[in-house]
């Protein structure tokens, strides 16, 4: 029927306070489109990107990703160099969010799985992101006097519980994925 109509919006998406009320003026035969605008309810998140000793880490980006598949927020904590950032939004709607990290703060770091994150009104929500550094790898070569490859000459990494590898065909007796850190090599047996 024509004439003047309220509208009002009785449950707001999750997340997002109401839109406000708004008229609509209909006439017979004609469909008529409305248009309401609704924001965010706001909440924060603080992001305070670490090593695994603790120490401040800087240079990453993330992506705060909405649980049921819709566009998030993107944000940087700053340069790899200036280690005592940490990365803020404001504003951020309420809700669930899939946090995911998409620059490490350099390659030497493993990347992080997901973290599952919620954003409430009216609060600051503080997640500590934890980069380990990737492990390495040592290679040992045996040669002769003449730099001719040794086979046989076996060697142990203490604290790597592998226990002694040996050189093969090449002269070459590897470690892989070795845990950063210092250690002592040593030649448990003689080519």
């Amino acid at each position: 029927q024509t004439g003047a109509y309220p509208v009002r919006q009785t449950r707001a998406p999750a997340g997002f306070a109401g839109g406000n009320d708004t008229a609509v003026r209909v006439l017979a035969g004609e469909a008529v489109e409305v248009s309401i605008e609704v924001a965010p309810r706001p909440g924060s998140l603080l992001i305070r990107k670490t090593d695994t000793a603790g120490a401040a880490l800087g240079g990453s980006c993330f992506a705060l990703l909405r649980e049921d598949g819709s566009d998030g927020y993107e944000l940087c904590d700053g340069d790899p160099s200036d280690a005592n950032t940490a990365a803020g939004l404001r504003g951020v709607g309420i809700g669930g969010y899939a946090l995911r990290e998409t620059r490490r703060p350099s390659a030497d770091y493993a990347p992080v799985a997901d973290l599952q994150v919620t954003v409430r009104e009216n609060e600051t929500t503080r997640v500590q992101v934890v980069n380990t550094l990737r492990p390495g790898r040592v290679l040992v070569r045996k040669t002769d006097t003449e730099g001719q490859p040794l086979t046989g000459a076996c060697f142990d990494l203490d604290r790597d519980s592998v226990g002694a590898v040996c050189t093969d065909d090449d002269g070459r007796a590897v470690f892989d994925a070795v845990p950063v850190g210092t250690y002592v090599l040593t030649e448990t047996q003689a080519p």
